[in-house]
C-alpha cells in the first residue's frame, strides 16, 4: 500500500513539470520518513521492470523526466493510481465514523462478473488457460469455452475479458457480466501475442475491432461541445484541424466503428461527421431509421 502511494506522489512530480532534479524527487517522499539515495534509485528500477515507466535521467542538466514515448505502461499505472486513491477516499471516509458517505452518491445499478475479475486476473498474470459458461444474448444460448486470456478492459463501467483461442489463434472478447462457472485451468501457455493484443485497441474507441486500417476521421463540433472536447478528448489522437466561430473540426486516426458511431449520435445536433464521406452516410441513415420510428409511433 505504501509503495502505490509513493508511485503517486513520483508519477504525479514528473507528470507535474518537464524534469525535477534527485533531490525535489527524496522531498517529495519526505512524509514517509528518511529517504536515501538507493531508495529513490529503487523506486525507479520498480516503476521501469513492473510497470513499463521508463524515467530518464539527463546527464547534461542531472534532471529526470517520464519518457513518454519508451513508457509502455504508463497510461495503466495512471488509470490504476486513480482507482487506488479513490479507494483510499472511501476507506478513509468509512474510518471517519461520519456523515462523509452521505456526500458520495454511486450508480445504482451492480453490474454481474465483477467476482470474476480477481480469478481471470490471476489466470493472466500465471499464463493459464480459463474456461467459462458464455452466454450469447443474439443466439439466446449458453456456449462452453476455453481461451488463453491476456488481458483485462474496462469500457463503459464494464468489464471484458480479451484471449485467443488455441486452436486457431482468433482474438475474442467476452463480458463479465454474460460469464459464469469460470474454471482456471492447470494448462499453461506462453504470452506470445502480447503486443498484438496491447495493440488491437489502440485506434479504437470502444471494443469492435475490423481488420480494416484505421483512417482519418473529422468531426465538426459546436463551440459549446468543443470546450468539452478539447478537455476530455474522444481519442488520443485527436487534433484541431479548424478553429472559427460557428464551429471546431477535430481530427482523428481511428477505425470507424458501432461504438463511436452511437458515441456521435449521443450528440445529437451538436457533433457532425465532415469525413470520411462514407461514415458520413452512415449516421445519415441510422438518422433516418431514428426518425421514421418516430413518424410511424401513435405516441401523442
Amino acid at each position: 500500500m505504501k509503495s502505490i502511494r509513493k508511485y503517486s506522489l513520483l508519477i504525479d512530480l514528473l507528470e507535474g513539470r518537464k524534469s525535477v532534479s534527485f533531490q525535489e524527487m527524496k522531498e517529495c517522499l519526505r512524509e514517509y520518513g528518511e529517504v536515501s539515495d538507493r531508495t529513490i534509485e529503487r523506486h525507479i528500477q520498480e516503476l521501469r521492470y513492473t510497470f513499463g515507466v521508463e524515467i530518464s535521467c539527463d546527464r547534461a542538466t542531472h534532471l529526470y523526466s517520464i519518457n513518454k514515448e519508451e513508457s509502455i505502461g504508463l497510461d495503466a499505472l495512471l488509470r490504476f493510481i486513480h482507482l487506488f486513491n479513490s479507494s483510499e477516499l472511501l476507506l478513509n471516509c468509512i474510518k471517519g465514523k461520519n456523515k462523509a458517505l452521505s456526500y458520495l452518491a454511486f450508480e445504482s445499478n451492480n453490474p454481474k462478473g465483477s467476482a470474476n475479475l480477481e480469478p481471470i486476473y490471476s489466470a493472466i498474470v500465471q499464463s493459464k488457460v480459463i474456461a467459462f459458461d458464455h452466454e450469447n444474448y443474439t443466439k439466446d444460448r449458453i456456449s462452453r469455452h476455453t481461451i488463453e486470456p491476456y488481458l483485462l478492459k474496462e469500457y463503459n463501467a464494464k468489464w471484458y475479458v480479451v484471449g485467443i483461442f488455441s486452436d486457431s489463434g482468433a482474438v475474442r472478447i467476452f463480458g463479465l457480466d454474460r460469464i459464469s462457472h469460470v474454471s482456471v485451468t492447470s494448462e499453461t501457455f506462453q504470452k506470445t501475442e502480447q503486443d498484438r493484443i496491447c495493440n488491437l485497441f489502440d485506434n479504437l474507441i470502444g471494443l469492435v475491432y475490423d481488420i480494416e486500417k484505421p483512417v482519418m476521421v473529422k468531426l465538426a463540433a459546436s463551440p459549446l461541445l468543443s470546450r468539452y472536447l478539447k478537455g476530455t478528448p474522444l481519442h488520443f489522437s485527436q487534433k484541431i484541424e479548424q478553429e472559427t466561430e460557428k464551429e471546431v473540426v477535430f481530427s482523428y486516426y481511428l477505425i470507424p466503428n458501432r461504438e463511436l458511431q452511437r458515441l456521435i449520435l449521443g450528440y445529437g445536433s451538436q457533433l457532425k461527421v465532415v469525413h470520411p464521406q462514407w461514415f458520413a452516410d452512415q449516421i445519415r441513415e441510422e438518422i433516418r431509421n431514428m426518425s421514421a420510428l418516430y413518424e410511424k409511433s401513435n405516441i401523442h
